[in-house]
This record gives structure tokens, sequence and C-alpha cells, in this order.
């Protein structure tokens, strides 16, 4: 096998990257518009829109992604989120337009991991979950440790049903 010479690209940019990427290939697969917001100056990093014809409506979901290579297990895992960004998950309907999710993914430790190939196959590695934190208390700590449930996991059918739910004026 010949060596991947890699660029320089710092690891977690890396990461930051392959998160957009991998939920860019779910809200494809679940028919959403996606919008990346550059510069991420409010905490949202993609904006899935969801467009649909019986009831009609379009409903928006901001997203603020993270990346992680922890090793995870039970029912449910830790992630730290700086004040800012868990302060502005926090917010609820009277101060948001649009539902507002922490996604957070988790990649294999190696990069030669996080993609696999093969002649008729490309195969993203791990998987994303997905965390409401909508009407919780703020902190004033300079750091908050959230517990993101396994049972939500980001997929095809946890985005439609998300989106489901809010054309029904039900937020996650």
């Amino acid at each position: 096998m010949t060596p991947i010479h890699r660029g320089t690209l710092d690891i977690q940019m890396a990461k930051e990257a392959a998160s957009k990427a991998f939920v860019s290939c779910v809200a494809a697969a679940a028919g959403c518009e996606l919008m990346r917001m550059e510069p991420d100056t409010q905490g949202v990093d993609l904006v899935l829109t969801h467009r649909r014809e019986d009831p009609p409506g379009l409903k928006q979901l901001d997203l603020q992604l993270k990346a992680s290579a922890m090793d995870v297990s039970g029912d449910s895992f830790s992630f730290k989120l700086e004040a800012l960004h868990y302060n502005r998950l926090c917010e609820d309907e009277n101060v948001r337009a649009n539902a507002y999710l922490l996604v957070v993914y988790l990649l294999p430790a190696s990069q030669d991991e996080w993609i696999e190939h093969n002649d008729m196959d490309s195969v993203l590695r791990r998987s994303a979950f997905w965390a409401s934190l909508r009407g919780k208390p703020k902190t004033d700590q300079a750091t908050k440790t959230v517990s993101i449930p396994m049972v939500n996991q980001f997929t095809v059918a946890s985005v439609c049903d998300i989106f489901d739910g809010l054309h029904r004026g039900i937020w996650p």
C-alpha cells in the first residue's frame, strides 16, 4: 500500500470538516437543503431546511456541530461545551426563530479509519448523536458538560422525525 502524505490541516479542523461532511450526507438523504453559516458568529454551523407538500410548510433547524474521537459506551456520553455555545443552545423559541440542536460526530481516533473505500462503496466510520438543550438553565461557568443520549443518533430517520415534529409545532 502506498503511504498517505496528508496535508497540514490541524486535526481539530479536520474533525470539524468531517462532521460537516457527515451531517451533509444525512441531510441530503433526508431530502433537506443545507446552508453553511460562514462566518460562524452565532454558534450555528449548518442550517437544514425541510419543505413538505402535505400539509405545505418549510421549517429550519439550526445545528451546532462538534466532533470527537472519544470512545463511548452505555446509554449516554458526556461532552464539554464552552459556556457561550452551551448558553446559546439553551435558548428557547422566545429567543430563537428556529429549533437549535447540538450534534456531536464521534470519529475513530485514527484518521486512517475515518472513511473506508472499496470498488463500490465509501463508508464514513462511527456516527453522530444529537441533543436539544432548549430551556435548560444557563451557566456562568467557563464550560458546561452535557449528557447526550445514545438513542439520539443523527440518522435520516431521526432528522425526518425531528422535522415532522417541527411541522406539527413540536420543538425537539
